[in-house]
């Protein structure tokens, strides 16, 4: 069995205009904490301009896409482009 394929995980990000979307994010005290409700990840309070676009995990045969529900308050990916192998 080959093990440097049995997980692979696809991550693509895209721009995300804040200004457009400006009602949808709650504010306090100067800071932005929520999105549509939920608290945002990645902002240290200030409007994002960069939002995950899909993750996607294939495990041997089977993919899975996390929903974008779950992704939609997770914003400023930080990441580098690196194939790792275990």
């Amino acid at each position: 069995m080959n093990r440097e394929k049995d997980i692979q995980i696809e991550i693509a990000v895209q721009s995300f205009k804040a200004k457009k979307s400006i009602d949808k994010f709650s504010k306090k005290d100067g800071f932005y904490y929520a999105y549509k409700s939920k608290p945002i990840w990645g902002t240290d309070g200030k409007l994002p301009n960069s939002a995950y676009k899909f993750i996607r995990v294939k495990i041997r045969d089977k993919e899975v896409e996390v929903p974008q529900k779950s992704l939609e308050n997770l914003f400023q990916p930080n990441y580098y482009r690196e194939s790792k192998r275990f």
